[in-house]
């Protein structure tokens, strides 16, 4: 028996081992699967025909790089920059088409390289290339070819709204303001109501920001007018969620809740759970400052708005843990803690409070915890910008990278598949060494009979 035993240990030991190394293959090759995008996309750029197929795969490249290794990603940018600039330096060689679309491709790539120094910081630098890029785009508009003319009228307003935010970020409001009119007056001239809106509601943030509120507000009710006529929903819940934020800097609690709650629906129905943390917090933050600042509250009326703060405060609460977003946890677990204190449960505010001295520990310094508290109030829309115009010019990537794409698709389909039969044909080779050790067994145990009766009659005799 103890044979039997030591067979079908290693028969198991066997179909695991196997598994195992079929599993650890499986998820190692699509472990790997944006590598492996990135080095097809390096071979068609190393075999490709032309320089124009290399510029617009090395920016592609930049943009899968962009918000994880964005050394890497500018490293990407420079290379396309640099070899769309050769060919516009070298305009004698090529055509006036084909020039200007090497023109086309270096402007997109310098404007890449902008977006990534604003989102590091170095507004100095990000400016510098919003103005090369507007220089570039400028050029591209006075083309004969309408094409490459309508893409530096699109690239000009784009550069004069992304130097408007820089500006704006900066505190620099009237030089954002020019900035901002400058785009409106090419997407005025454009029809484009998208750009038009955008624009309105970028004024209206500066506006915000010098708490200039009814100017503001105008330039939102503006947008908010063209983002319904358009289906706009995402310009639609920036705009309310401002207005709200405004009406609470005025005091007026209730047009406050009326718009964060028109925000709030959109941002439901649109899924954006960031948002939907930020409006629940703010509504939660209401309900508490009414009953902080109003003295004439009947008990009743007092005890309602606590409530209404746990309500909104637990689900801003519930999202950001979901979310991971240790800012908005920090914020909910203020008005949790300010609301539980207020309706005597001490225990339920003093687990509140500590998540919050946790989390302020770990944010800031009191220096800063001023500063976010004044930003949590807005939500900002015009950082959208730079995300918008990235997917008119990715659309142009599609070609390239399909063909690259489906050969991986083809073989992890093809892996796949062969996972699936390998699974099988163990299964199968198990099942059949399993019968074979079952009439091994048999066989043993008749053998054992057998031998049991000669001995038997051995005795006898």
């Amino acid at each position: 028996m103890k044979n039997s035993i030591f067979e079908k240990s290693h028969l198991m030991k066997f179909i695991q081992l196997t598994l195992i190394s079929l599993f650890l293959f499986l998820f190692s090759h699509f472990g790997f699967s944006q590598d492996q995008i990135i080095d097809s996309l390096l071979d068609v750029a190393q075999n490709a025909k032309h320089d124009t197929t290399r510029i617009k795969i090395y920016i592609h490249i930049g943009d899968l790089f962009e918000f994880d290794i964005p050394d890497t990603a500018a490293t990407y940018y420079k290379k396309a920059r640099a070899l769309a600039h050769k060919h516009v330096q070298d305009s004698i060689d090529i055509s006036e088409k084909i020039w200007y679309r090497f023109l086309s491709l270096e402007n997109t790539a310098l404007r890449y390289q902008g977006i990534l120094y604003y989102r590091k910081g170095d507004y100095s630098n990000a400016i510098d290339y919003f103005e090369k890029t507007l220089q570039v785009s400028k050029m591209l508009s006075e083309s004969s070819i309408e094409e490459y003319a309508m893409d530096g009228i699109n690239g000009m307003s784009m550069c004069y709204t992304n130097i408007g935010i820089i500006h704006n970020s900066q505190n620099n409001h009237e030089y954002a303001i020019d900035y901002y009119n400058k785009a409106l007056e090419i997407y005025d001239k454009l029809d484009n109501k998208l750009g038009i809106s955008q624009c309105y509601t970028n004024i209206g943030n500066v506006r915000f920001g010098q708490e200039k509120y009814d100017e503001a507000i105008e330039y939102y009710e503006k947008s908010i007018d063209i983002s319904e006529e358009i289906g706009d929903n995402n310009g639609l819940l920036g705009c309310y969620n401002n207005i709200g934020a405004i009406h609470i800097e005025l005091g007026n609690y209730t047009e406050a809740i009326d718009y964060f709650e028109k925000a709030l629906k959109i941002a439901e129905e649109l899924g954006v759970t960031s948002s939907m943390a930020i409006i629940n917090g703010n509504i939660a933050s209401i309900h508490i400052e009414i009953n902080d600042s109003t003295k004439t509250l009947t008990e009743p009326e007092r005890i309602y708005h606590y409530n209404q703060a746990v309500k909104y405060a637990s689900k801003a609460m519930d999202i950001a843990v979901d979310i991971n977003a240790p800012i908005r946890i920090y914020w909910a677990a203020n008005y949790l803690k300010q609301a539980y204190k207020g309706l005597g449960n001490y225990e339920k505010a003093y687990e509140y409070s500590e998540i919050f001295t946790d989390m302020k520990d770990t944010l800031f310094s009191n220096e800063k915890t001023e500063a976010m508290a004044e930003m949590t109030a807005k939500y900002e829309t015009e950082k959208k910008q730079f995300q918008i115009e990235k997917m008119e010019k990715e659309k142009e990537l599609d070609a390239l990278v399909i063909s690259k794409q489906k050969l991986v698709n083809d073989r992890q389909k093809t892996i796949i598949i062969s996972f699936i039969i390998g699974v099988i044909i163990i299964l199968v080779f198990s099942v059949f060494l399993y019968r074979l050790f079952l009439q091994k067994r048999k066989a043993n145990a008749l053998l054992k009979y057998q031998n049991n009766e000669i001995n038997q009659q051995k005795e006898e005799i």
